[in-house]
């Protein structure tokens, strides 16, 4: 992307960082890993999205909502839920939907508090699944990831 991206510092700092700047900016990937062509919808726009979208989680007692991060080899990710209120456990697992059994992480989530949820680096490129369900309901809840 050359001077166009400052260099590269959105294509090469991860999946959200990537996402936000295609969908400001519109084009395809860099890499060509897809030939989609995503629309330019402004800087303005795609924050409003990004924040939405990361922000304001709330569910029922006893639901389940599911997200998923494509990390790449070598990369630790940390799920962190915080903000809002009410009571939740968070699971992840690598390569399928983690359930109340079966995860590679569990921490649960009260209140105003951080909560976080690591996954060992793996030798491979994978897709890590992550669950919130909901132990009492919750609301305004935020959920980002890292790696």
């Amino acid at each position: 992307m050359g001077t166009e991206d400052y260099g590269g510092v959105h294509s090469n700092s991860g999946i959200p960082s990537l996402a936000f700047q295609l969908l400001a900016s519109g084009g395809r990937h860099p890499n060509s890993k897809t030939v989609t062509q995503v629309p330019a919808v402004g800087v303005e726009k795609a924050a409003r999205i990004f924040y939405k979208a990361s922000t304001d989680l709330s569910g029922a007692q006893g639901s389940t909502k599911y997200f998923c991060l494509d990390v790449p080899a070598g990369k630790s990710p940390v799920f962190r839920v915080y903000g809002g209120q009410g009571v939740l456990y968070m699971y992840a697992r690598i390569g399928t939907a983690p359930t109340t059994e079966s995860y590679h992480c569990k921490t649960a989530y009260s209140g105003h508090d951080d909560s976080t949820c690591s996954v060992a680096a793996q030798t491979t490129h994978q897709r890590i699944y992550v669950m919130l369900s909901g132990h009492e309901s919750y609301f305004n809840v935020s959920l980002t990831p890292r790696y």
